[in-house]
């Protein structure tokens, strides 16, 4: 199986006030050792003549126990499977020492740039590995959110104006920004003397991306033994 490993010490501005590596910021993480793979795979689709450039989808996430400041940490990295127009990645988190810390699986698409799904299959380059094995097993997964749920959800989020320094090179809120929201929202939701330090697991996804001209976006996500929430109804960029 090929496998990619990133190691990386924690820096103090990465993390919160418990010492804990921020949400966005892991995020960040496990987004930089993908790139870092896809680039020696040859797929990093950044260059502007290629055909399209990836988006992340929805993200299962499950940690159980988030880096500290000053930590090394290793992210072992690889894709899986391919599932129609998604490229699933798989993600694990380990100590110096070899001892987990969390995992994931993320599931990706290449879209061209009118916003279009491509088929992986007629971007990547021959000899993609794919070796189906999986980060978090299907039985081990964070359920979803139903329909019927998400809407009740929706009309109660909360509003988040997009600020410039969400925005990346391809004119939408980078993924690790949405993560960096939900983290922000679950400490200032923390009640009843509970202390937050981290979220712990959690299935992410989204509809629509926040675009420049003011196009809207729902986040949401479902955290293992909490009741699912949509975090944010993001708004145009804000000026």
């Amino acid at each position: 199986m090929t496998v990619y490993e990133f190691d990386v010490a924690i820096p103090s501005y990465l993390c919160n006030k418990h010492d804990r590596l921020r949400l966005g910021a892991a995020a960040g993480l496990l987004q930089e050792a993908a790139w870092q793979h896809a680039r020696v795979l040859g797929a990093t689709l950044v260059d502007a003549e290629d055909p399209g450039y990836w988006v992340l989808r929805t993200l299962s996430w499950r940690i159980d126990r988030m880096p500290r400041w000053d930590q090394i940490v290793r992210i072992r990295t690889w894709p899986s499977v391919i599932a129609k127009l998604q490229v699933h990645r798989e993600y694990q988190i380990e100590a110096a020492d070899g001892a987990a810390l969390g995992c994931a699986t993320a599931a990706w698409v290449i879209v061209d740039r009118a916003g279009k799904p491509l088929r992986p299959e007629r971007v990547l380059p021959s000899g993609f590995p794919l070796p189906q094995q999986r980060a978090l097993e299907p039985g081990k997964r964070v359920r979803a959110i139903g329909a019927e749920v998400y809407r009740d959800l929706l009309r109660a989020a909360p509003a988040h104006r997009v600020r410039p320094s969400e925005v990346d090179r391809n004119e939408h809120v980078n993924n690790t920004q949405y993560l960096q929201w939900i983290g922000d929202w679950a400490e200032e939701s923390a009640t009843g003397g509970r202390t937050y330090q981290y979220v712990a697991s959690l299935k992410l996804g989204w509809s629509y991306k926040v675009l420049r001209d003011g196009a809207v976006t729902e986040v949401w996500g479902v955290p293992e033994g909490a009741e699912p929430f949509v975090a944010f109804r993001a708004g145009p960029l804000e000026r």
